[in-house]
This record gives C-alpha cells, structure tokens and sequence, in this order.
C-alpha cells in the first residue's frame, strides 16, 4: 500500500500524433489519453471558479444549479468532429443517505472510434450539506488503455484511499478538509464569486495525485450558441501553475454564460499544430425552457466567437 502527500504543479499536456491529447502521466507508468482531456482539464477545472451566483433552494440545499441538470458538449479536433460530452447531476439514496451523484461522460464520435475509441465515466458522490466527495469513481477506456479507480475520502483521518481495480493497487493520499475532485470542485465553486480581473488557485485531486491549478478571468465576450442564440459569457485562462500546453506556446480559453446559471457555453485550445474546442449544444433538465434569460441574450450585438 503506497502514501503520498506530495502536492504537484506540473500536470503534463502534449498533443500525440492521433489527434488525442494526453491529459497526465500517472506514477504507475501509464499516460492517460482521450477526449477527457477537453472535459476535464479545460472546461471542469477551470469551470470550478466561475460562478459568482447562488440561485434559488432544492429542497433544504442552496443549490447554484438544478438537480437533473444535463449539459451536452460537441468536441471538435480542428474542422473534425471527433465526439460527445455529458454532464449531469442526480439524487440517490445510499446506506440510508439522500446524496447528490455527479457525473461527466465522453466518448468518440463512429469514425474516430474505429482508429481511437473513448469511452470514459467518472463519478462523483457528494455530501449536500458541505458538497464534499465520498467517493470519486472513473472508468476509462481509451484506445488500448484501460483505467478503473475508486478514491474514497476519509475526512476524519485527513486521508483518501484510491484503489485501481485494473493493477490491483492501493494508494493513501494525504488530504486536508478542503480537498474535492474535480468534478464535485466544478458544482462546488458555482456558487463562489468570480469575475473579470480575478484570479484564483487551488488543490484538487487529479487520478491519485493532488495538483494546484490557477485560473484567471479575462473579459466579457458575446458568444453565439448553438439553439440559444448570442450569450454574454465571460472569458477565463487557466495559468502555468501547470506546465504542458499552457507554457509550450498553447493557451486554452474557456467561456462562461453571465447568468445565475453561469454555463460553460465553450472551451477553445490553441496548440502549434491545431486547434480544440468544446462547444455545448444541449441544456436539458429543471430550468432548461428558460435558459438562457433575457438578461444574457444580446441578439443584436456583434459576435466574439462562435462554433
């Protein structure tokens, strides 16, 4: 059984020939690959600082966003298609619990999957009266790699267990009480302020290691969405705080509606041999008919981006 507590700033981004981009190198020797990479270290990661809002009560829970949300994102390699996101929130019981289950999916498109398949699932259980992860669950397939871990955090003990039921491995990470994966980071933080000028850092739990991430936000941009129209959204960077594409001559600049709601609506990454975006094409849900609002909705103004 391996301990760790050392916290990383060096979370490694490369762009393989395959039109894949490798989202970290793990200690157990493997490179994790796929379209997560869009998902989980562009959009969630950066997602989790955005929210300046806390919106109306679900029960005895302030929730910043409705449960049975369900955000669909198109993932885009250059001109080429290349798969599907998910996000989604739900309620379930467990050992007597009502708890929040949090989930992101993504996958290849046909094509792309008979040269590079992905299917990844992570899954976050959290407590809703402190948003804290129980348990963080993902399954990855992507192309010949396999990955299956189970992290469950034991706050009293200041420790997380991750268990890999691939290798057969147990790791116990050192945590303080604020630590959260990040998918449970990403809703956690989108009751938090952020804005235009501010910057923000922290720690989160990445695979079986804890990383420290920085964000910054930029401007306001108008940004035309796909069935909803010209949006306000701000404009975030995430920093070098980790190295790979963000200090190798990339950027990634990810949007955010300006609403109660605060969306991410898209995500591009610039690198020097192509391009990556993360446009969303679906709200489904609580809420859905009436998003976007007339507050954010700009039909008239001039378009900074789009799809």
């Amino acid at each position: 059984m391996a301990h760790s507590s050392r916290i990383r700033t060096d979370i490694d981004l490369a762009i393989p020939s395959t039109l894949i981009l490798n989202a970290s190198r793990t200690k157990r020797g493997g490179s994790v690959y796929g379209i997560r990479t869009a998902l989980l270290l562009a959009v969630i990661m950066a997602l989790c600082f955005l929210i300046k809002y806390a919106t109306a009560e679900d029960g005895d829970l302030k929730l910043c966003f409705p449960i049975g949300e369900t955000l669909t994102y198109k993932l885009k390699w250059g001109l080429l298609t290349v798969g599907e996101a998910e996000l989604t929130s739900k309620w379930i019981e467990r050992d007597g619990r009502r708890l929040i289950a949090l989930s992101a999916k993504a996958m290849t498109g046909n094509i792309i999957a008979k040269i590079y398949p992905v299917e990844d699932h992570i899954e976050s259980i959290v407590d809703p009266e402190d948003f804290r992860p129980i348990v963080y669950t993902q399954r990855l397939r992507e192309g010949n790699h396999v990955r299956h871990d189970v992290t469950r955090f034991e706050y009293d003990k200041e420790r997380a267990i991750c268990v890999s039921h691939i290798d057969q491995t147990t790791k116990i990470i050192r945590i303080n009480n604020n630590i959260r994966d990040v998918l449970s980071l990403l809703y956690y933080m989108r009751s938090k302020s952020f804005g235009a000028g501010q910057r923000v850092e922290f720690q989160v739990l990445v695979d079986d290691e804890i990383f420290e991430l920085a964000v910054e936000g930029i401007d306001y941009d108008i940004i035309k969405v796909y069935n909803a129209g010209k949006i306000k959204c701000l404009r975030v960077r995430p920093h070098a705080k980790f190295g790979g594409i963000f200090s190798r001559g990339g950027t990634v600049q990810i949007w955010f509606s300006d609403d109660r709601r605060r969306i991410c609506t898209a995500m591009k990454g610039k690198v020097p041999m192509a391009h990556m975006r993360a446009s969303l094409r679906n709200v489904s849900g609580p809420g859905a008919n009436t998003w976007p609002g007339p507050e954010i909705r700009f039909d008239n103004a001039e378009v900074n981006s789009d799809d």
